[in-house]
């Protein structure tokens, strides 16, 4: 059990520094501790004797101290008169030698404030403790759950932004999941996830066997590995659906163990940009009162391959701009449901809902000539020019729904509808013709 709580501690320390610091009370910061010669050989050896001891691999560990050691000795650390000034040399030198995102050192000026007091129980192996402030946070955040929306064609989508510890954090992934419990198929999306705790395998056993294999973690600190398996959730678990994962660049530590994990299983396409390779379990250490280091301690991998994403990142299966992400996933999810139904309306309604998803990448461009052409009144429909676009109202009591264009004559009020204009020889618009999934049509001829 030790072991375990170690590691996780390991896999949430950056990011709750980060959020901690963030969220920390407004406390008068203490002032920066001037630095002398003495000082800076001090903070500089105890840095170099932390990296020998914890670093991941003690190969790399040993000469990345050398290699301060030689900074130090030929005076690139001479110029930091301050704890804050030292602490970015030490992150630069560092980062510059092995490109370790999770090795930097960082300064805590508010001594005693749930910030530097997180830095320093993560340092002793614990995970940090939450003020009442920070929880308060937290709950504002939704624990990272930040949007949850059914979309067309019942795609399930959920957006989290960082995976926070703790039951109140379960619940929230419990109650999105929750709602997208009949879904046909589920994105999640993870472009904006910088990583956080061991909730990642809680969400992630949402959409596996109990018992399933997840990514494992590696910690010299500890001698061992810690072996995550998928496990029972509080809720239906979705075995069967087509899951998404989107990612880009920001998408980092617990965040790309979701998207390798899913991805290495076959349970899951990942879509979007590589993430940042950030593959390494970190842990934060003191090295004054008001500067701490963090550490690589261990690495992640997935067992059955034994690979690795750090440095390289997470590589999308469907590789697009970030921004471009889920409508690519949506369009694949659609596509892919409507080659497994049987069902001809659903069919066709999936079909047509995929046509609407790829006009966001794709849009019909129609010049005010062709669409003041259409507008008009057909029958009890009417059709006007708002703003660039069509409105379609099915009555003149009622408001209009945009119509989206499929192509020069075919529209979509809805992603499971359409409406058609017609022309006679001349090209003249003279009715309009609606259609639906089911196959029911109507046409209403042009009366002004």
């Amino acid at each position: 059990m030790r072991i375990r709580t170690l590691l996780a501690a390991a896999l949430t320390a950056a990011a709750a520094s980060a959020n901690l610091a963030a969220q920390a009370p407004n406390v008068a910061p203490a002032a920066p501790h001037a630095l002398d010669a003495a000082a800076r050989r001090a903070i500089v050896d105890s840095a170099a004797s932390l990296l020998t001891r914890y670093y991941a691999f003690a190969d790399t560990g040993q000469m990345l101290a050398n290699h301060l050691k030689a900074r130090l000795a030929a005076g690139a650390f001479d110029g930091a008169a301050t704890e804050p000034q030292l602490g970015e040399i030490l992150t630069r030198e560092m980062q510059a030698f092995n490109h370790d995102g999770h090795l930097y050192a960082a300064y805590r000026p508010a001594a005693g404030t749930a910030a530097a007091g997180a830095f320093r129980r993560v340092g002793q192996g614990g995970p940090p403790q939450l003020s009442a402030e920070d929880v308060a946070a937290q709950r504002r955040q939704n624990y990272g759950v930040a949007r949850v929306e059914r979309l067309d064609g019942n795609i399930g989508y959920v957006e989290v932004t960082s995976f926070m510890r703790g039951d109140e954090a379960a619940a929230a992934i419990d109650a999105a999941m929750a709602t997208l419990k009949y879904v046909d198929a589920m994105i999640v999306d993870l472009r904006h996830n910088g990583g956080g705790s061991e909730m990642t395998h809680y969400l992630m056993s949402y959409f596996q066997p109990d018992g399933a294999v997840q990514t494992w973690n590696y910690a010299r600190t500890m001698g061992d590995t810690m072996k995550n398996y998928s496990r029972p959730v509080n809720g239906a678990k979705r075995l069967d659906i087509p899951v998404y994962v989107l990612t880009s660049g920001r998408t980092a530590s617990a965040a790309e163990a979701f998207a390798h994990t899913l991805k290495s299983a076959g349970r899951a396409r990942t879509v979007g940009t590589a993430t940042s390779g950030a593959g390494y379990n970190n842990m934060t250490f003191p090295l004054t009162d008001q500067t701490a280091i963090s550490i690589s301690i261990g690495a992640a991998f997935y067992p059955t391959t034994g690979e690795r994403w750090e440095g390289t990142g997470v590589l999308p299966d469907l590789a697009v701009p970030e921004q471009q992400a889920l409508a690519v996933a949506r369009i694949d999810a659609l596509k892919t449901l409507a080659a497994r139904e049987t069902d001809p309306a659903r069919k066709q309604a999936l079909s047509w809902a995929a046509e609407v998803a790829d006009t966001e990448l794709h849009p019909v461009r129609l010049d005010a000539g062709t669409l003041a052409r259409y507008a008009g009144t057909y029958g009890t429909r009417i059709v006007t020019v708002d703003g660039g676009r069509l409105l379609y109202q099915r009555r003149a009591d009622r408001p209009g729904d945009p119509l989206t264009a499929i192509t020069e004559t075919v529209f979509a009020p809805t992603a499971e509808a359409r409406v058609e204009f017609v022309r006679d020889a001349s090209g003249a618009v003279t009715a309009l013709r609606t259609r639906t999934a089911a196959g029911d049509m109507q046409t209403f001829a042009r009366t002004q």
